[in-house]
């Protein structure tokens, strides 16, 4: 089971990379999280 702390800090996680997401660098952000996901 995955505890609430684990939880709490993926959702912040995703808050920021939305964060980043929505400053306008959608494909520079993108392209770097699918190089760390893709290794």
């Amino acid at each position: 089971l995955i505890s609430l702390e684990t939880l709490r800090m993926a959702n912040k996680y995703i808050y920021a990379l939305r964060q980043i997401l929505s400053s306008g660098q959608e494909e520079e952000t993108i392209s770097t999280t699918h190089h760390f996901i893709s290794r």
